[in-house]
This record gives structure tokens, C-alpha cells and sequence, in this order.
């Protein structure tokens, strides 16, 4: 990863994808604790839980996955719009 130190060498274009991939993983991480780990075990209905596994699973890895996936786009949104007019508007 780029540090402080090695900005020069690595340049902006390497901060925003690393920035992308912390994020997704905070986001799983925090669903992942909060929903996973604390809403659904104390909030679901007991007929319900027999699906608890399953359930868990959907708010951590799935949300890791579609996050990673959002990011990818949000790459190659922001490499297409680099090369429009729309980039010299900032």
C-alpha cells in the first residue's frame, strides 16, 4: 500500500481503489458486527431462527461481495469520466 512516504511513487490513481477496498470491508465488518453478530440474534422472532445462519451470512460476506462489486463500477465510472469533459469541471 502507499504510505505518506511513498505517495510520490505510487500517485493518486493507487488511493482511490485501496480507499474503495477499506471501505467494503469496513462495511461488512460493521454489518457484519452490528447486524449479524447483535441485531438478529436478539431481535428475530423464535420461528425464525432456524434461519439465523443463514441470515447472518447474507449481512457479512454478501454485503463484502457487493460492496467489492460497487467499487469495481465506481472504478471504472471514475476512469471514464477522467478522459470526459466532465473531469475538467472540478
Amino acid at each position: 500500500m502507499c504510505g505518506t512516504a511513498s505517495q510520490k511513487k505510487c500517485g493518486k490513481a493507487a488511493g482511490f481503489p485501496v480507499s474503495i477496498a477499506i471501505g467494503a470491508i469496513l462495511k461488512a465488518v460493521f454489518m457484519g458486527i452490528a447486524i449479524a453478530l447483535i441485531i438478529l440474534p436478539t431481535f428475530l422472532p423464535a420461528p425464525m431462527h432456524k434461519m439465523l445462519p443463514v441470515l447472518q451470512l447474507q449481512f457479512s460476506v454478501t454485503q463484502l461481495i457487493t460492496a467489492v462489486i460497487g467499487g469495481v463500477y465506481a472504478v471504472i465510472i471514475a476512469a471514464v469520466l477522467k478522459k470526459t469533459s466532465l473531469a475538467q469541471a472540478d
